[in-house]
């Protein structure tokens, strides 16, 4: 029996690979948001999530390698649980879990694309896609007067990115879909109480890939935060990279639902 999560996976599998031509890959896309959104948390397991049902943390060592950017030593109340569903070179496939009134900070996921599918309460996401005429002569006067800053401006850690809008979930809403470049970097809170999603990625984090290794494309995670100077577009902020807030980190739970096969 092939269970409703399982065949996203090979959707996304059969969407994602290097192997699939741009052609079907755009047409495997469409049959994977439509597959997506019939998903719901008994799909996944999620009544049988402790942090739903009791509200106390788990595992605050998060074991799964490719999300260490979200982990952090406290046993307090993590803000964020993250469940590993299944990865394999082409995806990967998780569920976020926000407590009330928190929320994944500003972020990017380079060169990969992403789906959100709410299974769960509400989710507010606030995205952004980074300007690509970023000229030194058109920034704000207390950027110009810094050489610092105009430093990160050449090197990419300081941009001018178009706020796109405002996207609101429910589990009767359809998928959200984030691309390597638009709407890339991107703000998930939740809305009014606990909210979880499920989140595929392709390709999956690389971080610092050996030099052997067959896929050497970086792909990690990066933090940025709004800067208050104002731009001659009013749809557009100045983002700077930065650390995440020290109130946000992640701990884990094992994944209870159907077993994936994930090659």
């Amino acid at each position: 029996m092939c269970h409703c999560i399982e065949k996203v996976f090979q959707l996304a599998v059969a969407t994602f690979s290097k192997k699939t031509p741009s052609e079907a890959a755009k047409k495997n896309l469409d049959i994977l948001i439509a597959q997506t959104n019939k998903l719901t948390g008994a799909d996944v397991g999620l009544d049988l999530c402790s942090v739903l049902n009791s509200g106390s943390p788990k595992n605050t060592s998060d074991s799964h390698d490719s999300r260490d950017n979200y982990t952090h030593g406290m046993s307090s109340k993590a803000p964020v649980t993250y469940i590993p569903v299944s990865e394999n070179k082409d995806v990967s496939m998780g569920i976020f879990i926000i407590r009330e009134g928190q929320g994944i900070p500003l972020h990017d996921h380079p060169h990969m694309h992403g789906i959100i599918k709410c299974l769960k309460g509400n989710l507010k996401i606030t995205s952004f896609t980074k300007k690509e005429d970023q000229h030194v002569e058109s920034l704000p006067d207390r950027i110009k007067r810094s050489p610092k800053l105009v430093d990160k401006v050449k090197y990419g850690e300081l941009f001018l990115a178009e706020q796109g809008e405002q996207t609101n979930l429910d589990p009767e809403s359809g998928s959200c879909v984030l691309g390597p470049h638009k709407s890339n970097i991107h703000r998930v809170e939740s809305v009014g109480g606990p909210a979880a999603f499920l989140d595929i990625l392709a390709p999956p984090y690389n971080i610092d890939p050996p030099h052997f290794a067959e896929d050497k494309q970086e792909r990690d995670c990066h933090y940025f935060r709004e800067l208050s100077e104002a731009s001659e577009n009013p749809n557009c902020k100045w983002l700077i990279l930065s650390e995440p807030p020290a109130s946000f980190f992640c701990d884990t739970e094992p994944y209870m639902g159907p077993r994936i096969k994930s090659e």
